[in-house]
């Protein structure tokens, strides 16, 4: 009897043994018993670059772009353009014609009025190639300017425009395809809206109508085929160790940091050996403009 509780004894020893060394090698939020437990990340901190500076983008449009952009600012002017198809040789309007439009951003109403006019284009014209469209291929339409709201929420307003009639029932342009729609913005102000290239998003133009010899009121409710914009003017010149920030013109801007290597320590605050640098790993950067 004594024996057999002699051996029990033993291994109850053992078992507890083999628990404190494994406790010993292992943390709760450290299980596999390396040694990166309970480290927290450091903070590096640069406060001044030694060169940045901004340029002008060439401005181009490829046609595929997400939002249309209409304003005429520092010299600058941005045209959105639209084309709608479908739609009968000979109409008469039952319903009056709706653009709805789903602004995005928008210039400060205090400082730049923001009010729409409307024109037609009177050529064929490609989503990509909006730089081939002359001020003499826009000709201004016959229905008033419209005002925009002094804000835009952060998910986007609809605004809704109505169209006069006639504009809708004389759509058709000789030798151009498609009803085309140009909008342009007062001088110093600018609108961004989305385009149709957003699934489910972009101008949307609706109307009910009737064709000669038929009592059928019809609905028209369509997206545009195609739409874009043209941008016009002279682009910002280079200018050395400045960042240019504008709306209109599109800018790309570069920082250079001399960094000072002692600004990466370790957890006792030791600066970092040229080996552990290499292994460092950068979790987060920010580029602080304002504090």
């Amino acid at each position: 009897m004594k024996s057999r509780v002699k051996v029990v004894l033993n291994l109850m020893l053992g078992s507890l043994a083999l628990i404190l060394v494994l406790g010993g090698c292992t943390k709760k939020d450290n299980l596999t018993g390396d040694n990166w437990s309970g480290l927290s990340p450091r903070i590096a901190r640069a406060d001044s670059f030694s060169l940045g500076y901004s340029y002008t983008h060439t401005g181009s449009v490829k046609g595929t772009e997400s939002y249309l952009l209409c304003g005429s600012e520092d010299g600058i002017e941005a045209v959105a353009l639209m084309r709608w198809t479908g739609l009968k040789d000979s109409i008469t309007i039952v319903e009056s014609p709706v653009l709805k439009l789903v602004a995005t951003r928008r210039s400060a109403l205090a400082r730049n009025p923001l009010v729409l006019s409307f024109h037609k284009l009177n050529k064929n014209w490609a989503a990509d190639s909006t730089d081939l469209v002359l001020d003499t291929d826009i000709t201004a339409l016959a229905m008033p300017d419209f005002p925009i709201t002094d804000s835009i929420a952060t998910a986007g307003d609809t605004i809704s425009i109505n169209i006069p009639n006639s504009i809708i029932q004389n759509w058709k342009t000789v030798n151009v395809t498609g009803f085309n729609l140009a909008l342009k913005a007062a001088t110093g102000s600018w609108m961004e809206f989305k385009s149709a290239g957003l699934s489910g998003y972009g101008p949307l133009l609706t109307f009910k109508y009737r064709v000669p010899s038929d009592t059928t009121v019809y609905s028209y409710s369509s997206r545009p085929d195609q739409d874009s914009y043209r941008i016009t003017g002279s682009q910002t010149e280079v200018v050395s160790n400045t960042w240019n920030l504008k709306n209109l013109k599109p800018q790309r801007m570069y920082v250079r940091f001399e960094l000072n290597e002692s600004i990466f320590t370790d957890g006792n605050n030791q600066v970092l050996s040229d080996l552990d640098r290499k292994r460092m790993t950068v979790n987060k950067a920010e580029l602080v403009l304002f504090e």
